[in-house]
């Protein structure tokens, strides 16, 4: 599989016109019904057609192992590459390439190892499944859209999106561990309920004082990012531990067919 994106409208610091590829190779194993594996990796290149400061080239493995036993399966996965959203359509390019940002000037890659244990049980009416996981993301990337001043864009470090006003840049490197569980329900006439959780830290980014001086700058807003940290339980708390808890959440969804 191969995926390549030209990006004419994005700049940073004089550079022009972002070129990605990804090209991604693998292999996948079935031992009978009951035991399978898959290994592979992606293989990624990325610079800007005008002016570019560095030429980005990685290669980021994945392998995942499952079992299954009837009804119910064990799985583990890990991966190097940030994986896209649940959503995201298989067909379109920016489904398998990786996120690009800018740090002190060059470009940066999103990636990190992110590994995961999951157990699943599912049947004709219900389904549960819960997953834990760990990750470390170098160079996660944070997006923003506002009304850009000239000039400043190459000031912050930034990817800048000129068509559509959206900046990516380069947070600081974390670490965060957490876990997803989701129960599902199939109600009678084509109704179906279903209840998640989630935890897991993330990057935040505390609100500019009054007394700063406006307007605020791209660079100042980014100087302020910074990863989660369980709220102080003692007291007194030292000044580090006023950080917002780690990012936690319960949904309810509910479903029926429509007439």
């Amino acid at each position: 599989m191969a995926a390549v994106a030209v990006h004419p409208e994005v700049d940073s610091s004089g550079a022009e016109g972002l070129s990605e590829a990804v090209v991604r190779t693998w292999e996948t194993i079935h031992l009978g019904d009951e035991f399978d594996g898959e290994v592979g990796s992606d293989q990624v290149l990325a610079r800007f057609s005008e002016n570019s400061p560095n030429t980005v080239a990685a290669m980021l493995p994945f392998a995942s192992a499952g079992w299954r036993d009837g009804n119910s399966a064990l799985r583990y996965r890990m991966t190097t590459l940030v994986p896209a959203a649940e959503d995201a359509e298989d067909t379109q390019a920016g489904t398998w390439l990786p996120a690009l940002s800018v740090r002190n000037g060059n470009l940066a890659l999103e990636h990190g190892l992110h590994q995961e244990l999951a157990w699943e049980r599912s049947t004709d009416a219900s389904g549960v499944a819960v997953l834990v996981f760990s990750d470390r993301i170098d160079n996660p990337v944070i997006e923003a859209m506002d009304h850009f001043a000239a000039g400043e864009s190459q000031a912050a470090g930034a990817l800048l999106d000129r068509s559509s006003g959206l900046l990516r840049a380069a947070g600081p490197n974390f670490s965060s561990a957490g876990m997803v569980a989701t129960v599902a329900h199939r109600l009678p006439r084509g109704n179906q309920v279903r209840l998640s959780y989630a935890n897991g830290n993330a990057l935040v980014m505390p609100s500019a004082p009054d007394s700063t001086p406006r307007p605020v700058t791209v660079a100042q807003v980014l100087a302020g990012v910074r990863p989660a940290t369980p709220r102080c339980t003692r007291s007194p708390c030292p000044a580090r531990s006023t950080a917002p808890e780690p990012v936690g959440g319960l949904a309810i969804a509910g479903s029926r067919p429509t007439p």
